[in-house]
């Protein structure tokens, strides 16, 4: 049954019952006789077998499951920093959609503010005023607008997204500006180094293009903001556009549009290798000296993105000056984003080697800081969730996050897994229920049934033009948007 090689190379599988393999022996064994087995002998021999081998039991009996080495993906890497450096603030997200709020202007001077002269929500940012002014109420020589709200992701992936205008325009997107942060309006250096987009100096009434490309992680809104203006060219226009991953150029729709503001969430930008998708679907089973060299310069990037927000992080007022109490915050700070990206709280030693190992007499305290993170990002016991072994409330809500959000578990998972409140089915499927209910996870399930029903395979369809006029990129799209309906109606319905 367990095969003989040279002769009968492969094991006994498959589906049958004792009775039916007992019916095949009394009939077929032994093959080179013509007396053949007795019923009662082959049933013996039938239930030996399936009991030996052949059941799924006896197989599961003989080849025992193996816990597999599993590392972060790329994209659980990413989704687990943005979470990582966002829970130590107020965010906001929104699922609303239908179009961006719109603020318009009387300007006096170049794109120079007077009075809102008209409030409402555009659909689509798609507008050719010619010579006219936009509402009575405006001259048509210099106003300006000022679009504001969300941009909701629907996958993850590189987006481009394009202005074409002849006036001024400058574009943020997942930045502060874009989000509002009025501590930052009036600088002009930030606004032009923020800007996804700039074409604020105008060439004369001639149109342009520009355009800019970002990585977005599906199932989030992200702000966006766009501040045009004309001053005294011949005409007006203004069109924004988009390029999602696996789409063309095309207007943003309204669908993916919010007029709610959300939080800028920073995302790590180093480029990850290919991941191991041998299998069918991406893996993290396998490392290499590149692998690690990427994992290193991410751990580098996100100390630096720490740096950057330590005092909206940590919650240092800006006139602590005393450097001892600067240290304690800081270090507490380090221990709480240490017990976060571990999916577990830190004991005494293990605070130790993360943290108060690195704040250091003559050690900068920032420097400190970006030490401890990265001694944190490069750790096995981020970047190896389930390494640990142990099975208790933790190991649960991380592995939860996981499945459901291809990240760590939020502030309400993290406390009930502190309560010990992660560990009978109906917690744990309490749990479930409400975080299958954010954006994630309907991204991630969009995701699997992408891939699943290969509809990645739509980026190379082409057809003879002639013969099918109107097939385009924008038809594919569109197929593939159909698609996505129609999946998102049979689950979530």
């Amino acid at each position: 049954g367990e095969g003989v090689a040279g002769q009968y190379d492969e094991t006994l599988y498959g589906e049958q019952s004792v009775a039916s393999l007992a019916r095949y022996i009394h009939r077929t064994m032994p093959d080179d006789r013509k007396e053949k087995t007795s019923e009662a002998n082959a049933r013996a021999v039938a239930e030996f077998i399936h009991g030996a081998f052949y059941s799924p039991q006896a197989r599961a009996r003989n080849t025992p499951a193996r816990i597999e080495f599993s590392r972060l993906t790329q994209r659980r890497y990413r989704e687990s920093v943005a979470d990582l450096l966002s829970g130590f603030a107020e965010t906001r997200q929104t699922e609303r959609s239908g179009g961006l709020q719109a603020e318009y202007f009387q300007s006096k001077g170049m794109n120079k503010k007077d009075k809102s002269a008209l409030q409402r929500i555009d659909p689509i940012v798609r507008f050719d005023f010619g010579t006219n002014s936009p509402t009575p109420n405006i001259t048509a020589d210099q106003f300006s607008i000022a679009w504001s709200g969300s941009v909701l992701a629907p996958e993850s992936g590189e987006y481009q997204f394009r202005v074409t205008t002849p006036n001024g325009a400058r574009l943020y997107v997942n930045t502060d500006l874009a989000a509002g942060d009025s501590n930052r309006r009036d600088d002009s250096d930030a606004k032009r180094e923020e800007a996804l987009v700039d074409l604020w100096v105008s060439s004369g009434g001639v149109e342009r293009q520009g355009s800019g490309a970002l990585y977005l992680l599906g199932g989030r809104s992200y702000p966006l903001r766009l501040d045009y203006f004309k001053f005294k060219e011949k005409t007006a226009a203004v069109r924004l556009e988009w390029k999602p991953p696996h789409g063309p150029w095309t207007g943003i729709p309204s669908s993916v549009l919010s007029p709610e503001a959300s939080s800028a969430t920073p995302i790590i930008g180093t480029a990850f290798p290919a991941e191991d998708s041998s299998l069918g679907y991406e893996r993290g089973h396998s490392i290499s000296k590149e692998w690690w060299r990427t994992i290193t310069r991410a751990g580098t990037e996100t100390s630096e993105l720490v740096a950057e927000r330590l005092p909206r992080l940590a919650g240092l007022p800006a006139d602590l000056t005393n450097r001892t109490e600067l240290s304690r915050r800081m270090q507490d700070f380090c221990a709480q984003f240490a017990e976060r990206a571990f999916r577990r709280p830190l004991d005494t030693e293990l605070r130790h080697r993360t943290v108060d190992l690195w704040f250091q007499p003559g050690v900068a305290l920032e420097d400190s800081v970006k030490r401890s993170v990265l001694a944190v990002m490069t750790s096995p016991r981020f970047l190896y969730p389930e390494s640990e072994g142990r099975q208790d409330s933790h190991a649960t809500a991380a592995r939860l996050a996981l499945v459901l959000w291809d990240s760590l578990p939020d502030e309400t998972l993290r406390k009930a897994a502190n309560r010990g409140e992660v560990s009978t089915p109906d917690q744990i499927r309490a749990q479930a229920r409400r975080m299958i209910q954010n954006p994630r996870a309907k991204a991630k399930l969009r995701g699997f049934f992408d891939h699943w029903l290969d509809a990645e395979a739509a980026d190379d369809i082409a057809k003879d033009p002639k013969s099918y006029p109107g097939f385009d990129a924008e038809m594919v799209q569109d197929l593939r948007t159909s698609l996505n309906h129609f999946v998102d109606s049979v689950v979530w319905s």
